[in-house]
């Protein structure tokens, strides 16, 4: 499979699903406001990492096995992943049920009103079910069938919310957030359904043994702790904005948060790709397609950087409106360590792929160690300035671990990770006219 070309074909389907996010957002947020966007936000990241400390590093697992062909073959995942959804919900029902006896709320469900626990229940169930179908795309390299049926599920909920919108508005927050847990659900089930289609006999469930789980354990574990980490850098300032200063400045923020994060969509898409890539490949993948992406991907995201920097509050006040406006000083804070962190990103998927987690568990560890130290120290007085501050400071400590270990090991000097060669825009055009 050529990388490149790979690459290329998910990009239009990577930039129409972004849009169509956004879009989501904006069409939610004329319903919800900013505090409902910023309830929403809270219930997703208490969901996600509920099912990243339940499921057992499954994710990552999953994507290594399937791409590297081990002895855990395909008809050994399916039943596995259907085991680990089953605990992952029994414990989760288990917890919150616990929980609410001795203090009377809900623990990832955000309070103890009831439809707020079935809206918890069926984001657990579709983000865990999403993210294992994900990895198992990821793993039988179906990139592009992936891009487009998240897309063409996207555009539908954003179709549904805005029918809402425009014919019968959905002001109560909860019943919003309700239906949107529950049309992610059903882009879940969608994903499940068409990667069966395509991939023969992928419905058989042969009995698994203890061998089995150990093989599939044996790389999934550490990958657990790392992506815990790494999940708790990224998110937890969600949750000391929230408590320290409340929804309405957690939705600012949050909001703040996804449009930084958009300058990670082209390094995440080829992260996946290039995992999937080294895993199979190992000793024998050719790093120069990597590093010339990584150099291509750098020079985009400074551009589109200062670009925002400048632009971004005439756009969202036009898309979004003006009660976003808060957002564009926190975005602006997160736009270094964002762009920094760019590399990060890929040179991680390099690193799993090659079985060195021990080097992206340091990375994490360092990240998480810096911004839960600023978090502490400048969001209680300073609030989501200040969890922007932390979270780019801590991107920046991160990436710089990352490419100093990376040019040790494979002696590359540092400018060619960053800085763009004569032939870079030549090899990049050359790849482009061939899929075109």
């Amino acid at each position: 499979m050529n990388t490149t070309l790979t690459f290329a074909h998910n990009i239009v389907y990577r930039i129409l699903n972004i849009a169509v996010v956004y879009a989501i957002v904006a069409v939610f947020s004329r319903q919800a406001g900013v505090e409902g966007y910023g309830i929403l936000s809270l219930m997703i990241v208490n969901a996600t990492f509920f099912n990243l400390v339940s499921g057992f590093g499954a994710d990552a697992g999953i994507t290594y096995h399937s791409a590297k062909n081990t002895q855990l073959q395909l008809e050994k995942i399916v039943p596995l992943i259907f085991i680990i959804v089953a605990l992952q919900l029994l414990i989760l029902v288990g917890t919150e049920s616990m929980y609410h006896w001795i203090t009377g709320q809900n623990l990832v469900f955000k309070n103890a009103s009831r439809i707020y626990w079935w809206i918890g229940l069926l984001l657990v169930s579709g983000i865990s079910l999403t993210e294992k179908y994900t990895a198992l795309f990821n793993g039988h390299h179906l990139f592009v069938l992936y891009g487009r049926i998240v897309f063409f599920t996207n555009f539908a909920i954003f179709l549904i919310l805005s029918g809402f919108l425009l014919f019968h508005p959905l002001y109560n927050s909860a019943i919003l957030i309700f239906l949107y847990a529950l049309l992610y659900l059903f882009q879940s089930f969608v994903l499940m359904f068409l990667f069966h289609r395509r991939v023969k006999n992928s419905w058989k469930f042969p009995r698994v043994n203890r061998q089995d789980l150990k093989i599939f354990l044996s790389f999934s574990i550490i990958a657990l702790v790392t992506n815990l980490i790494q999940f708790l850098c990224y998110r937890m300032d969600y949750w000391f904005v929230e408590y320290f200063r409340g929804e309405k400045e957690l939705g600012w923020y949050a909001f703040a948060s996804r449009l930084a994060q958009a300058f990670w969509m082209l390094p995440v898409l080829f992260a996946g790709i290039l995992f999937a890539q080294v895993a199979r490949k190992k000793e024998a993948y050719n790093t120069e397609e990597m590093l010339l992406f990584m150099r291509i991907f750098f020079c985009i995201n400074i551009a589109a950087g200062i670009f925002s920097f400048l632009f971004l509050p005439f756009v969202i006040d036009f898309i979004f409106g003006d009660i976003y406006n808060e957002s564009v000083l926190p975005f602006r804070i997160l736009l270094p360590g964002v762009i920094l962190f760019c590399n990060t990103t890929i040179l991680a998927a390099y690193f799993a792929g090659k079985n060195f987690l021990r080097i992206n568990l340091a990375g994490s560890a360092i990240c998480f160690v810096s911004i839960l130290a600023a978090d502490l120290l400048l969001i209680p007085r300073f609030g989501m300035q200040g969890a922007a501050v932390a979270s780019s400071l801590g991107y920046s400590l991160s990436s710089i671990f990352s490419v100093i270990v990376y040019c040790r090991q494979t002696g590359t000097p540092v400018g060619h990770l960053f800085y763009p060669r004569g032939d870079d825009w030549k090899n990049l055009r050359s790849a482009f006219n061939k899929l075109f």
